[in-house]
């Protein structure tokens, strides 16, 4: 492919089971990233032209944003800048892992990021290391909104059929097709600190993600790193709990969270939070904290369930790359 639209292809980028991402040179001699459907079906392109729609209602520093769109030969695409930089999946490894602070740091960055998508009725529901990078300038910036929902949305989030999004880091209640909230997201981000605290991600150690992302407690980034503070520890822990209700109500408090811990205070949160895994079952009615959704306020009680054994399917395929078409 030598062209797209006005767009002189140089390379390609990566490529998913939808669309395929290639660098470009637009008439103006900018860089750009164009994402083409390759999948030619009706619930595809009903994706496809979502994502367009999503991305062209955000308007932030740490979203990349959409320059142009358009029909090439029958196929949808979209131009969006192309950005250098490095992901956060290669920034930190288990044996190069960020300093603490640089991983609060980042992930307080993206938080606010995310929030203000929440804000805009927007949930991303595949928040990963790969999905997220460092642009030259050191600013953060959210890729891939190709899983995105809002308000006006119908899709849901399911194993069934085919893997959306990626089990490592996706929150228990989105796995089994449950409606998203941004304390989904919220798992997301705190699963991405996690793993630029440790270099790993938080359920790396099990073979069966799935079954160990509704049973299983992780370690505390702490045992894989003596340098991680209680509070560190804390926020991973309230990010990652197994019931939405016990997380952070948005980004936003999470991205506070974080900000405390750099200005020097913890005197917000006290001890890391993890627990050994209960094995009673979650079927019982606990207060959840104040806070909205993009629905509403939640109810000031929530009841949750435990996926039973048939409901537990295997692990999806996991879509290799920073770039996710």
């Amino acid at each position: 492919m030598q062209s797209i639209g006005l767009y002189r292809v140089l390379r390609k980028l990566g490529h998913g089971a939808f669309g395929a991402v290639f660098m470009a040179l637009a008439p103006t001699g900018r860089q750009v990233a164009v994402k083409i459907l390759t999948r030619d079906d009706p619930r595809a392109r009903a994706r496809f032209a979502r994502e367009v729609e999503t991305i062209r209602r955000l308007s932030h520093p740490g979203i990349v944003p959409l320059l142009d769109h358009g029909d090439e030969g029958g196929r949808p695409y979209f131009v969006m800048d192309y950005v250098q930089g490095q992901t956060f999946e290669s920034l930190a490894t288990a044996q190069r892992k960020l300093s603490p602070s640089r991983a609060a740091e980042l992930v307080a960055e993206l938080a606010r990021a995310i929030g203000y998508a929440h804000d805009q009725g927007v949930l991303h529901r595949d928040l990963k290391p790969a999905n997220v990078l460092v642009d030259t300038t050191g600013r953060v910036r959210v890729l891939d909104f190709g899983l995105a929902s809002t308000p006006d949305s119908e899709e849901r989030l399911s194993l069934s059929g085919q893997s959306l999004g990626t089990l490592a880091y996706m929150a228990p209640e989105q796995s089994i097709g449950k409606d998203a909230g941004p304390p989904t997201d919220v798992y997301g981000l705190g699963a991405v600190l996690y793993f630029l605290l440790c270099g790993v991600g938080p359920l790396d150690h099990v073979d069966n993600i799935y079954l160990a992302l509704h049973r299983e407690t992780p370690p505390a980034p702490s045992a894989h790193r003596t340098d991680v503070a209680p509070l560190l520890d804390a926020v991973c822990a309230q990010a990652l709990a197994k019931r939405p209700e016990r997380r952070f109500a948005t980004a936003h408090e999470l991205a506070e969270r974080l900000e405390t811990f750099l200005q020097g205070s913890d005197s917000t949160l006290h001890g890391s939070g993890f627990r050994a895994p209960s094995r009673a079952p979650g079927d019982r009615c606990e207060p959840a904290p104040s806070g909205g959704t993009l629905a509403g306020r939640r109810p000031d009680c929530a009841r949750v369930r435990e996926p039973r054994e048939r409901d537990l399917k295997p692990e999806p395929k996991r879509h290799p790359g920073p770039v996710s078409p």
